[in-house]
């Protein structure tokens, strides 16, 4: 058992060092100068080098991630080029309505959920059990934010929710 945990716990270290290169490669592949966006679109040549010091865009990626992963473990996840505010301020301030928006949907799939496998199990092979079938696997399949955007579209253009 010993021996299975340690393996756990290697697998996940793995896995959060590469999702941590990931997110790291990707935010400085991603278009677009950081210091450029976190100037401004007025800033001046000296505003974006005082900022690419500042942040340490200045200095070699290998650095740069030593530096990035320094402040991980260190619980420092940096500044919010949008907000101005440090990362985990952000995440305090948003954190519960995330976790109020993952309960109502985790609350609604489950009883949805239920309710359509007791109608499919009660009346098999009718129309209900198809009809619970096929809005399982079409809200499996659709994308989400497709979804949210097409709803919102309906309540604000058909029954003025919005408005």
């Amino acid at each position: 058992m010993r021996r299975y945990i340690l393996k756990r716990l290697l697998s996940i270290a793995i896995t959060l060092i590469g999702l941590s290169i990931v997110v790291f490669a990707v935010s400085r592949i991603a278009p677009g100068d950081p210091a450029k966006l976190a100037a401004g679109p007025d800033a001046t040549e000296e505003m974006v080098q005082v900022i690419r010091k500042e942040f340490r865009l200045d200095q070699p990626l290998v650095i740069q991630y030593v530096s990035y992963m320094r402040g991980l473990l260190k619980g420092n996840f940096g500044w919010s080029i949008r907000t101005r505010h440090q990362v985990w301020e952000d995440i305090k301030l948003f954190l519960p309505a995330t976790f109020e928006l993952v309960f109502v949907s985790i609350s609604f799939a489950i009883i949805f959920g239920i309710l359509f496998g007791v109608l499919s199990a009660v009346y098999r092979d009718t129309w209900i059990d198809h009809s619970a079938r096929f809005f399982s696997v079409t809200g499996v399949a659709i994308p989400m934010f497709w979804l949210g955007i097409m709803l919102q579209l309906l309540l604000a253009a058909r029954f003025h929710l919005f408005l």
